[in-house]
């Protein structure tokens, strides 16, 4: 716990980094979450794609829906249409296992004319949700097969902050 300027007494969580999860796999994989020990506001985190997700979509591999390395700027759709895209769910949690409210940040995007690239620096993203008592981490996007996700779901995570 530390105390800011303000007098607002905050936990900030440092060097952490997270793993992997997808939706398709729930029946057989927890999603990645943490519990804090009352509930606190999530005033943000710092994030960046992983070297190894950042790759795979920028390279593609043999794990991807057409078995050959295509990256997900190259990704269309039976009409020739851009595709592609990566995203991740942050979901916030009461005690009592209530959900209070889900945030994406997508995190490569090439649908619909779009051009923006894997996030590839440390980039700050605000939640500000009041009564957290724990979060979950779920992520999605447009390479998928018979077993879930081809996209590495991995995030590099840093400097969480709460605040009571």
């Amino acid at each position: 716990l530390r105390r800011s300027r303000r007098g607002v007494t905050f936990i900030k969580l440092t060097n952490y980094c997270y793993g992997y999860s997808d939706e398709y796999n729930t029946e057989w994989m927890a999603q990645p979450e943490f519990y804090l020990t009352g509930e606190y506001t999530l005033k943000g985190l710092w994030f960046c794609n992983s070297s190894y997700t950042y790759g795979v979509i920028m390279h593609g591999n043999k794990f991807g829906a057409s078995g050959v390395a295509t990256p997900l700027s190259a990704q269309v759709d039976a009409g020739g249409n851009h595709i592609g895209y990566f995203q991740v769910e942050l979901e916030c949690y009461d005690f009592a296992g209530n959900k209070l409210a889900t945030y994406t940040k997508v995190l490569a995007d090439y649908r619909n004319g779009k051009n923006e690239n894997p996030v590839t620096t440390w980039t700050y993203w605000p939640i500000n949700q009041a009564g957290v008592g724990f979060v979950k981490f779920n992520f999605s996007g447009s390479d998928t097969g018979e077993y879930g996700l081809n996209t590495p779901a991995y995030l590099c995570i840093d400097d969480i902050v709460f605040e009571n």
